[in-house]
């Protein structure tokens, strides 16, 4: 193969530069290729003077710009009313002031800001997110019954239950708020899906052994089997008052009864007014409305900035939680994209933990179906992944595109083909605290980057939990060093809170545990 003489010419002048040069520009690079931080601010409460302060500092410091990140972890959970009703000043015109203020003084530094599209994570919270928009997840019961005989009664009930999205909100200082007749609207939505019979073995399952992310219906010992030719849906022979008469054929059966319910997530660490739902990510009326209260509002007050000193909207990984993850329109989604009806194989779809397809927790089904189950688990999750892609990430990059904005997404901790949502972001962003920061999940962003044509693949940096006060410059340089070579040219360091001193010395603390600069 012959090499163009230009392309030889620049290669020639590329590996001439003296190693001094090369040397000195990793020392002094220009400011675009400087690491970013993630910047916390206790909601709404800051001051213009300070964060033009901070802004100054991290200029000083070598960084190149900031993720504006306002939410309430870290702050005093009993902070005076008047504190709590500005540290909740958030979406308002007085908040964006601020965030005005601190986009001023970076633009007039060569510096970017990057916005969170939303306080905390997941996204939700507000007025907007009502309960006809908050996520929902699908539940089953079980009933064994021995046949031939006439059963007559109500098939056991699901039970809504508190996910563990709940629990760490409550511990990031959100309450466990609903405005006056919400708790009525949410329990509307609970409805009952299906309930299937089939002939086979019941499943055994035994107590829990994983700590962390708990499994909430213990180890499986061994997974029932059911004949599938034997299926039958009794949904239609249900009584108005939910009792169901059937007469059960010979052999072992196992009764399943779904119901779908509310989640019960919250924003952890959200900040502002209202209620903190968590949105419904595979309903785009939901991603619409978290739209015009935090998008919008934007637009409206610092639109000048779009594209020109606020350089993205952010999405951090989502960690929503779901029994099953289901919706209002679920089955007809997936009949129309994958050509059958899911509700006869509903009882083989449940794999013990939080349904994360990508998350460290193998185990087998708890009941399946030899040679079908795996094809029907993959399309089920096939269909969650497209739902939400198509209602959640694809609207969220297409707003930010056609705001001037790029979109830097966290595609992990989603039901969802990561690859793709990585694809379809302009800045694809990993971490090094999910899935241990392994290296091959460091790469799968960067490798994302590289396949679709992404400059840049970055990632949120240094984060090690639980180890407050123990990280040296040879530790970040180390790691750093790994990411670099896992293809990552965005280090964020996470992270840099807003000095508040809301407590002695040294103030807040937030979920890194590192201090302002200055102290």
């Amino acid at each position: 193969m012959r090499i163009p003489f230009a392309i030889l010419a620049s290669l020639s002048l590329v590996f001439a530069q003296p190693a001094q040069n090369i040397r000195q520009e990793f020392q002094n690079p220009s400011k675009a290729y400087r690491p970013m931080v993630r910047w916390w601010w206790p909601g709404g409460d800051v001051t213009d003077a300070e964060l033009r302060r901070e802004v100054r500092l991290l200029d000083e410091a070598g960084f190149g710009g900031g993720e504006i990140q306002p939410f309430v972890i870290g702050l005093n959970p009993k902070m005076p009313a008047d504190v709590r009703a500005r540290v909740n000043d958030y979406l308002t015109p007085a908040f964006f002031r601020h965030v005005r203020a601190a986009l001023d003084e970076a633009r007039a530094r060569g510096l970017w800001l990057d916005y969170t599209f939303g306080s905390g994570w997941p996204f939700g919270g507000g007025m907007e997110i009502t309960p006809e928009l908050a996520s929902l997840e699908l539940r089953y019961s079980h009933q064994a019954v021995h046949g031939p005989m006439h059963f007559r009664g109500k098939p056991p009930e699901p039970k809504a239950a508190s996910g563990l999205g709940a629990a760490v909100a409550a511990l990031s200082g959100v309450p466990d708020y609903l405005p006056e007749g919400w708790q009525e609207r949410m329990e509307k939505r609970s409805r009952l899906v299906a309930v299937v019979a089939y002939r086979g073995s019941e499943a055994q399952v035994g107590p829990r052994q994983q700590q962390f992310l708990a499994n909430p219906d213990g180890d499986v010992k061994r997974t029932g089997m059911l004949e599938e030719s034997s299926a039958v849906v009794l949904t239609g022979r249900l009584t108005a008052d939910g009792s169901l008469d059937w007469d059960v054929p010979e052999g072992d059966w196992q009764i399943f009864t779904f119901k779908q319910f509310p989640a019960d997530l919250r924003v952890v660490g959200g900040a502002g007014a209202g209620p903190q739902l968590v949105m419904d990510h595979m309903n785009r009326d939901a991603f619409l409305a978290h739209t015009r209260r935090v998008g919008e509002s934007a637009r409206e007050h610092v639109g000048n900035y779009f594209g020109n000193g606020l350089r993205a909207i952010f999405c951090d990984s989502l960690e929503v939680h779901a029994y099953l993850f289901w919706g209002d329109t679920f089955l007809s989604e997936f009949q129309r994209r994958r050509g059958y009806d899911l509700t006869p194989y509903l009882p083989i779809l449940k794999v013990p933990g939080f349904s994360d397809p990508y998350g460290g927790f193998a185990s087998p089904p708890i009941y399946d179906i030899p040679g079908t189950g795996e094809k029907v688990r993959r399309d089920y999750w096939q269909t969650v992944s497209d739902v939400m892609v198509d209602n959640f990430y694809q609207p969220f990059a297409d707003w930010a595109n056609q705001n001037k904005l790029l979109a830097r997404v966290q595609a992990h901790g989603s039901p969802t083909d990561v690859a793709r949502v990585y694809g379809l972001s302009n800045i694809p962003e990993t971490e090094d605290l999910y899935n241990g920061g392994r290296y091959d999940f460091l790469k799968m962003a960067a490798s994302a980057a590289h396949v679709y044509g992404h400059k840049i693949a970055s990632s949120e940096s240094f984060v090690w939990m639980g180890k407050a006060y123990q990280t040296t410059p040879e530790k970040i340089k180390r790691y750093a060093d790994e990411l670099l070579t896992a293809g990552i040219n965005e280090i964020i360091y996470h992270g840099f809170p807003y000095e508040y001193m809301d407590r002695p010395e040294p103030g807040i603390l937030s979920r890194a545990r590192c201090r302002s600069p200055r102290t």
